[in-house]
């Protein structure tokens, strides 16, 4: 599988130090596995403050807007899917990546899953249309659900990506980091 799509670096993000293992994120189709230990996730506006660490903002409205203009953040995992028209202007004129968190297709019930797929594809639908990068990562809390590069692909072929579109969505991070 690697073969077939070694012309780009694909990664996945995941909040688990323990997961990070070359080996783990080369059977799965990934160059790396990216954890907190490289790139901090940051969901209170107080914790922004100083230093020079790359940083992805987790949330939603007046929080994110405020510190989208920091140079440190790379991207914003919109918490509840949702993002209005002024957040992705204000990301693209930053140029910052959306990231759609896979665990909240996968790993929620089903009640929601279907409410959590339509969000995800306006989502698509609404950066592909505005040109803003978007990423799709899995943001796993341990080994057991991180997704394979391929599963990936199709989830972003599924909120309405192209082949394309797909294998950017699953390599912007990396790109990024």
């Amino acid at each position: 599988m690697a073969g077939r799509y070694d012309t780009m670096k694909y990664c996945d993000f995941v909040r688990d130090p323990l997961a990070m293992d070359s080996k783990l994120a080369k059977t799965l189709g990934f160059k790396e596995l990216i954890t907190p230990k490289s790139v901090a996730i940051i969901s209170e506006p107080a914790r922004v403050g100083q230093g020079n660490q790359k940083i992805i903002l987790e949330g939603k409205g007046h929080y994110l807007m405020k510190n989208l203009s920091d140079p440190r953040v790379i991207a914003i995992i919109i918490s509840d899917l949702e993002i209005d028209r002024n957040m992705i202007e204000y990301a693209r004129h930053n140029d910052k990546i959306l990231i759609i968190n896979a665990a909240q297709i996968t790993t929620t019930s089903e009640n929601y899953r279907s409410r959590a797929i339509s969000r995800a594809r306006e989502l698509v639908r609404n950066a592909l249309h505005y040109k803003i990068k978007i990423a799709l990562c899995t943001t796993a809390k341990d080994p057991s659900e991180i997704l394979s590069l391929q599963q990936m692909l199709e989830i972003a072929k599924l909120l309405g990506a192209s082949e394309e579109d797909a294998k950017k969505m699953c390599s912007n991070m990396a790109d990024a980091i």
